[in-house]
């Protein structure tokens, strides 16, 4: 669980997203002590394998610099890190109209906010939010 983790309880909305969009296009940040911890479960067969093979969470970064051009090969994603990752997996070229995933902020009172809109719509989150079984 992501909680093992992060070492503590997530909230509980944050939990009913992940539960109900992932995995899927949606970046989910929670608090952690004094600051906050993302995770996302991409929707992607080999990193899905991957991650059920391994057992644990997997450490990244993003394919590009935040506010950046969009990274659609391993180059371009490679040429725009200061230094080189250990690992880089060469999935294939990414289509062009691709939409970097949805990043919310969950926060411990549930309340929530997109970060950066994406695939996944506030009204989709707000559904799934208030469809949240009563404590």
């Amino acid at each position: 669980s992501v909680e093992r983790h992060v070492g503590e309880s997530l909230p509980r909305a944050a939990h009913r997203i992940a539960y109900a969009l992932c995995p899927g296009p949606l970046t989910v940040i929670v608090p952690q002590g004094e600051g906050t911890f993302g995770f996302r479960i991409p929707d992607h067969a080999f990193l899905l394998k991957l991650l059920r093979i391994y057992g644990r969470p997997l450490a990244n970064t993003s394919a590009n610099l935040s506010g950046g051009e969009n990274a659609l090969t391993l180059d371009a994603a490679l040429a725009s890190l200061a230094s080189p990752p250990d690992l880089a997996v060469d999935g294939g070229e990414i289509p062009s109209g691709s939409v970097p995933s949805t990043v919310v902020q969950v926060f411990a009172d549930n309340s929530w906010k997109i970060l950066r809109p994406g695939p996944i719509c506030a009204e989709r989150i707000d559904e799934v939010i208030r469809t949240m079984p009563a404590e």
